[in-house]
């Protein structure tokens, strides 16, 4: 038998034992029989202590192992929740990097389309600016050909205006300057003319 398990076993026994016998010894030493200790009080005091030390034992044996049983599940269970305590702690620092590694990766895609929304936005800008010169360019060139057409047509408008008042004094030049015999030469010449083309 080892030294550890002698005490394990023997020691609570051992205590117990001094527990009571120390009481005893320094009361039997008092012995004085003023004070009313007789040799039958020392048998009674006797059997009493080594009832007690025999309950004791008995005890001790019967409920030694329950109770280093108990105290010892209770220490596997204490270690055991203990365990478990560490390794939920183990799972919820892994979750918690987890999400903080999610959370920095979110933070990025959140600038990535931050950036993104403005590059569109750029993008969009340039398209309505270019279309808005496309646009200008179209406005321009309508108005352009609106333009020259007005002046194609105020053009015609004043040559119709000079070629009717050219005839209107033409008339009235031939009116004044043309005789009676110049009438006659030109329609002579006409009606030769159209009997030439027939």
């Amino acid at each position: 038998m080892s030294k550890e398990r002698f005490f394990k076993l023997y020691a609570p026994l051992l205590l117990v034992l001094l527990s009571v016998v120390i009481p005893v010894v320094v009361f039997a030493s008092s012995g004085d029989a003023a004070h009313g200790t007789s040799p039958k009080l020392w048998k009674e005091l006797l059997f009493k202590t080594m009832n007690f030390v025999v309950m004791v034992t008995v005890l001790y044996f019967l409920l030694a192992k329950p109770a280093r049983n108990f105290f010892m599940g209770r220490r596997n269970q204490i270690k055991q929740s203990f365990s478990d305590f560490n390794a939920e702690k183990n799972s919820i620092e892994k979750k918690y990097e987890e999400y903080k590694d999610k959370l920095a990766s979110l933070d990025k895609k959140a600038e990535d389309i931050i950036h993104e929304f403005i590059a569109d936005g750029e993008r969009e800008k340039q398209k309505i600016i270019e279309e808005a010169h496309q646009a200008a360019k179209m406005i321009s060139a309508q108005a352009e050909s609106t333009i020259k057409l007005e002046i194609a047509l105020a053009k015609k408008e004043l040559m119709d205006e000079i070629s009717e008042v050219a005839v209107n004094m033409a008339e009235d030049l031939m009116q004044k300057n043309i005789t009676k015999s110049d009438q006659k030469v030109l329609v002579d010449e006409f009606l030769m003319k159209v009997m030439e083309v027939k």
